[in-house]
C-alpha cells in the first residue's frame, strides 16, 4: 500500500501551549539550541537544515482537541510491578 501524503510531521510528547498538541521537531530542536543543550556540531547542522526551506508546514488546531490514550502495543512493554 503506497502512502499518498507529501509531508510528514514529526512531533514530540511535550505539548505546545498555543495548540495543545505535540511540539514539532523544529520547535524542539530550536529550544535545545536556545537552552544550550545541543552539541555545537549539531547546532551548525540544525541551522543549515532549518533556513533550507522558504516555508515550514505548521499545524493549526481548533479548540476542540481530543486526546486519546495510546493504543495497546504501540510502545515498549512496561512491567507494572
Amino acid at each position: 500500500m503506497a502512502i499518498k501524503f507529501k509531508y510528514c510531521r514529526i512531533q514530540g510528547r511535550e505539548l505546545a501551549a498555543n495548540t495543545k498538541t505535540g511540539k514539532g521537531i523544529f520547535s524542539i530542536l530550536n529550544q535545545m539550541v536556545t537552552n544550550g543543550t545541543m552539541d555545537e556540531e549539531d547546532v551548525g547542522l540544525f541551522r543549515e537544515i532549518d533556513y533550507e526551506d522558504d516555508y515550514q508546514v505548521v499545524v493549526k488546531v481548533d479548540e476542540n482537541v481530543v486526546i486519546e490514550d495510546v493504543q495497546k502495543g504501540w510502545g515498549p512493554a512496561v512491567d507494572p510491578a
